[in-house]
């Protein structure tokens, strides 16, 4: 369909990562895209506000990385994924699903202001990925939230890493 003369381009970031239709890969660079705007925020964060602790675990422990990039991701989207679950069962859709459970956890983790908005999206993310393919390939949006996940949580691992 043309695009009438005069009327502008809309730019949505938002509503294909509802789209499951598109090859594993290609949905997966999308992700990646997006996630790096939310991962970018995340860095400037840290890099803003350095009193603001990313982790309370001693500095400099391998482990402290390992559980922070790969442990918790896995268990903290486990437990995320069954929230939103149970707020899927009312029957919203894909994008008010994603807030409400974005938000919810957002709530929950009850990061410092400056964190909010970048808890936000990448709780955000990780419910579009896996609401997009829960019909379709529900381990594939699982383990795609959780490495976006690990993504997201890396630039603070880094920092508590380095004390």
């Amino acid at each position: 369909m043309a695009r009438e003369t005069g009327s502008p381009i809309r730019f949505n970031l938002i509503d294909p990562l509802f789209d499951a239709s598109v090859p594993k890969a290609c949905y997966v660079a999308r992700s990646l895209r997006l996630a790096h705007l939310a991962w970018g925020g995340g860095v400037i964060i840290l890099v803003s506000a350095p009193n603001v602790p990313a982790d309370p675990e001693v500095p400099g422990s391998v482990m402290h990385l390992v559980r922070a990039v790969l442990l918790w991701p896995l268990v903290e989207n486990a437990v995320f994924l069954l929230l939103l679950h149970l707020i899927a069962q009312r029957g919203e859709t894909g994008r008010t699903l994603s807030v409400v459970a974005a938000a919810s956890a957002t709530l929950v983790t009850a990061p410092p202001p400056s964190q909010a908005l970048f808890l936000f999206s990448a709780y955000f993310l990780t419910a579009a990925v896996y609401l997009a393919w829960r019909d379709r390939d529900r381990h594939f949006g699982f383990w795609l939230g959780a490495a976006l996940h690990g993504l997201f949580n890396a630039p603070g691992a880094v920092v508590g890493y380095w004390g």
